[in-house]
């Protein structure tokens, strides 16, 4: 079914895409929780129609799917955990509900984040999202660190081909919890349905080079099996670069997933991340 798509809403989309822009001007940092897809791909999934994920990478990174899900997954990265509950098929309008939550030093105070996210078509190939936000942290001296924010996001689909955008921060973030203004541009390529590229470039205020690049690739098999790979680096001096796998088993109804970030340096640790989502 074809979802209606009001002229009006034309209007918002460029005043929002403006507002990104202009916001986009500022200091940038990387998001505070990095979903199972975006590990498994070399975090470059910020221009592609995902699920879940979207709810915490690109707000608008759903809305050209119709599906009601239930996400959660487990990473060793801080031993995090997250839940999600997307729904791109009720309305015309996607909304979602993320939570996550990741150990610190101070086992009394995790680290914690709580998203909340709107989306829709502005035009039959255009998507717009919004994810409004909450984070709250100790600092070293266990005193309770808090945030109120949004991002915003962009998707252009033709199918075969998405790009899109992320202006994460628009209000200034924290930089006591390194959240502050960046822009994410990525886009997806695939063929034939079974394999897809994707790649993401993240970047700062004051330098047009993007400081960190990502790139993955997607195979899909006729036995309902996926297999992910991916590749990240940042150009500046002796910053850390990461190959990344994954690994899905995709049924009409529920899917399992395994993802793995390890660094091409030796002397850091591999990041492992699994998780389930489930269709209604």
């Amino acid at each position: 079914m074809t979802r209606k798509v009001n002229p009006l809403r034309t209007h918002h989309f460029v005043t929002a895409l403006a507002l990104g822009i202009f916001c986009s001007t500022y200091v940038f940092a990387l998001p505070a929780y990095i979903p199972l897809q975006e590990r498994a791909q070399g975090h470059s999934l910020g221009g592609a129609n995902v699920l879940n994920d979207s709810i915490f990478s690109n707000p608008a990174g759903s809305v050209f799917s119709q599906a009601y899900s239930v996400d959660g997954s487990y990473s060793t990265a801080d031993r995090t955990l997250s839940a999600s509950v997307l729904d791109s098929r009720t309305s015309s309008f996607t909304g979602g509900i993320g939570y996550y939550r990741a150990q610190t030093d101070i086992a009394e105070q995790p680290r914690q984040g709580l998203h909340l996210l709107l989306g829709t078509r502005v035009q039959d190939v255009v998507a717009l999202g919004a994810t409004g936000k909450m984070m709250w942290a100790p600092d070293a001296n266990g005193n309770s660190i808090r945030m109120m924010d949004a991002d915003i996001g962009t998707l252009t689909s033709f199918g075969f081909w998405e790009a899109g955008a992320v202006w994460r921060n628009v209000g200034g973030g924290n930089e006591a919890l390194g959240q502050t203004r960046e822009l994410a541009v990525g886009g997806r390529v695939g063929y034939n349905k079974q394999l897809f590229f994707s790649s993401t470039s993240y970047l700062s205020w004051g330098d047009f080079t993007p400081y960190q690049y990502g790139f993955g690739v997607e195979y899909i098999t006729t036995y309902y099996i996926s297999l992910k790979g991916g590749y990240r680096f940042q150009p500046a001096a002796n910053a850390p670069s990461f190959w990344t796998g994954g690994l899905s088993f995709n049924s009409p109804k529920l899917s399992v997933h395994y993802a793995v970030e390890f660094p091409q340096l030796s002397g850091q640790s591999n990041t492992h991340s699994v998780g389930a989502t489930m269709l209604f």
